[in-house]
């Protein structure tokens, strides 16, 4: 999936995204003691009690961390609006930033074992989630081994080319989620370490409800069919903003074993719990901010009777 530059980002009506791109291009040159206190500036700023996303958020921990008091899931809220805008604002890195500088910034942990298998011409597949530095793991794994991703297209055909150009550098192959599974199958074919998050709640009619931290979530089933297709082993990725150490960490777990004897419903079920796994190891860095919970069974009522058809994600 290639991005081109187009004469048409020239337009007037593309300026003020250009100047947004210049003052961004700025920051990223920043030194981090000037850096920091903005990011903190910024963080207050966001987190407000009103706000929509507030309280989508919310609604998210006090569904998933049911067994938390009051504080402590507000104090998961707080960090996750502070993680947001450290993550944001470091993504020129990822664009702009030198290969030396990537590897410096990301470290991945347990490389060694990816490697071996990759030498082997083992097709691998890393179960990652929506962590809030979700692109950061697989651009610095991408620097030592050939990685696939999906990605979805931003609406602004300019912000769209200058991101998965950044993303794009070091020959990450991108292939958006509206291609579906055979590009996917074909780069797998390929040798190219596959990296799928599947917790997101699509909408569409290609998943099943399974567990997710207690509550029945629509999850996407095609981890099956690509493992039966593929053959492919599967390893957990988690990738995290380290505050101790002020860089990021790309953790890959121990093998994940699915059995092809399970429906899809088991299937997804275990899934989702090696994903909850992943969200444990630092809670409050997930993207708790999408609507994870939108989509309804269909055999759902609330206490009226009447069958629910949304998550209600409101005051």
């Amino acid at each position: 999936m290639r991005y081109k530059f187009s004469y048409q980002f020239l337009y007037p009506k593309y300026w003020l995204v250009w100047i947004g791109i210049l003052l961004l291009f700025l920051y990223f040159l920043l030194p981090s003691c000037i850096k920091n206190p903005f990011i903190k500036y910024i963080a207050k700023t966001k987190y407000k009690k009103k706000s929509k996303r507030y309280h989508i958020i919310k609604k998210n921990i006090q569904t998933c961390f049911a067994d938390k008091d009051k504080d402590e899931q507000e104090r998961m809220i707080q960090q996750n609006f502070e993680y947001a805008v450290q993550t944001y604002s470091d993504l020129p890195l990822l664009w702009w930033g030198r290969k030396s500088t990537i590897k410096n910034k990301i470290k991945i942990i347990a490389l060694g074992k990816l490697k071996k298998l990759h030498s082997e011409n083992k097709k691998i597949i890393l179960l990652t989630c929506h962590s809030l530095p979700v692109e950061y793991g697989p651009i610095a794994i991408n620097t030592e081994l050939p990685i696939i991703t999906m990605v979805n297209d931003f609406r602004n055909p300019l912000v769209n080319w200058l991101v998965n150009k950044g993303r794009g550098r070091f020959n990450l192959s991108l292939i958006s989620r509206a291609d579906g599974i055979k590009p996917i199958l074909k780069s797998i074919k390929k040798n190219n370490i596959f990296v799928y998050a599947p917790d997101e709640d699509t909408g569409k009619t290609k998943s099943v409800f399974a567990p997710f931290f207690g509550t029945e979530k629509a999850t996407l089933s095609a981890l099956k069919s690509l493992l039966k297709i593929t053959d492919a082993v599967v390893y957990p990725l988690w990738t995290y903003y380290d505050k101790k150490n002020k860089n990021y960490k790309a953790v890959i777990g121990e093998q994940i074993l699915f059995s092809q004897n399970m429906n899809e419903v088991e299937f997804a079920t275990q899934m989702n719990k090696e994903i909850e796994k992943l969200i444990n190891i630092s809670p409050a860095q997930y993207m708790w901010g999408m609507r994870i919970f939108k989509k309804r069974p269909m055999n759902k009522f609330d206490k009226n009777g009447n069958k629910i058809k949304f998550y209600k994600y409101d005051k």
